[in-house]
């Protein structure tokens, strides 16, 4: 009879084999950690970036309501006594419109617009006294509109006083009345694109239109 071949005992792993498997796994948490990490990275990134165009656009979208609603109410009087409805200049505008609709009870407020410290800031107060009315008590408040502004730009568009055309100019010189148009060129610090606005005045006292 033939003699019953008994299998091999099966050896286990060495000691280098093991060392091996951990250096390996541990490359493995590694990279699968660093994988991780930049798709954390990029979500960041992703949010802040929409985040960013939120503010963007709802500084775009409050410049054109409260301008295209601009009023022919009296803002300011000059030291001649002369009423002014519209005072803009290169770099702040001053005018008279009322708020977005949840701030409607306020009613029509003065509002400055000028860049301070790369900030668009936006001055609300109230506005002066009417010819023999009663003042009210004066109220005011500064809101940043846009952070990261490094240049803000201001044009405006309108007619003379012989009724003509005029171009387009860095200053309003007819601060009795509303322009017919008002162009906003903005450079933002991080070079976000933000396209020139060309805003038309709705409400006029001179009634273009």
């Amino acid at each position: 009879m033939s003699a019953t071949r008994l299998p091999r005992q099966q050896r286990g792993f060495t000691l280098l084999e093991l060392l091996f498997a951990l250096v390996l796994l541990a490359l493995l948490l590694l990279l699968s950690w660093q994988a991780i990490s930049r798709v954390q990275q990029v979500a960041r990134h992703v949010e802040q970036l929409n985040q960013r165009q939120d503010e963007i656009r709802t500084a775009q979208n409050y410049l054109r309501q409260a301008l295209m609603n601009a009023l022919a109410q009296t803002v300011h009087t000059d030291d001649s006594g002369q009423r002014q409805v519209f005072v803009g200049a290169p770099d702040s505008v001053l005018f008279v419109a009322a708020l977005p609709n949840q701030f409607a009870g306020l009613g029509p407020l003065a509002q400055q617009l000028s860049l301070q410290e790369q900030r668009l800031q936006i001055s609300l107060h109230t506005l002066p006294a009417e010819p023999g009315a009663t003042p009210s008590p004066f109220w005011q408040e500064q809101h940043t509109l846009l952070d990261g502004v490094r240049q803000w730009q201001l044009q405006y568009l309108g007619w003379n006083e012989n009724g003509e055309a005029s171009a387009w100019q860095s200053s309003w010189q007819w601060s009795n009345r509303l322009p017919l148009a008002v162009r906003i060129h903005i450079t933002l610090a991080e070079g976000t694109p933000w396209p020139v606005l060309t805003i038309p005045i709705r409400r006029n006292v001179s009634g273009y239109w």
